[in-house]
């Protein structure tokens, strides 16, 4: 399917296409947490691949969780890239609904915890 970059466009980063059997397309999503978006997006990604390939060409899609692969050129050139390290201090991004709820937690470990959380399930 040489559409399919054009088709699902940044959803890319997140996503790939594994096998197409007739008229159901395997996608697979790189993250659990995407793989819960795609099942929610499944409609449109449906529309928009009936729309181009022709209507009724894809009947159905299914989501499959599975690793990311390392891009090609990078293991023929032999360059790693080094993981960039994020920094120490944790940015707050949590609305005020959350530190309400935090607010009750007694235990700090746990309230730490959670925190990290919120923020990570911000990003």
């Amino acid at each position: 399917m040489r559409e399919w970059p054009d088709m699902v466009g940044d959803l890319q980063q997140h996503i790939c296409l594994k096998k197409i059997y007739g008229q159901c397309v395997v996608v697979g999503v790189y993250d659990v947490h995407w793989l819960h978006e795609m099942h929610m997006m499944a409609p449109l990604l449906l529309s928009l691949m009936n729309e181009k390939c022709g209507e009724g060409a894809v009947v159905s899609v299914r989501f499959t969780l599975v690793q990311r692969r390392e891009p090609r050129d990078e293991k023929k050139s032999g360059v790693v890239q080094e993981p960039v390290e994020k920094p120490a201090v944790v940015q707050d991004r949590m609305g005020a609904r959350h530190h309400q709820a935090l607010g009750g937690v007694k235990d700090e470990q746990l309230k730490d915890a959670l925190q990290k959380f919120f923020n990570r399930c911000v990003e």
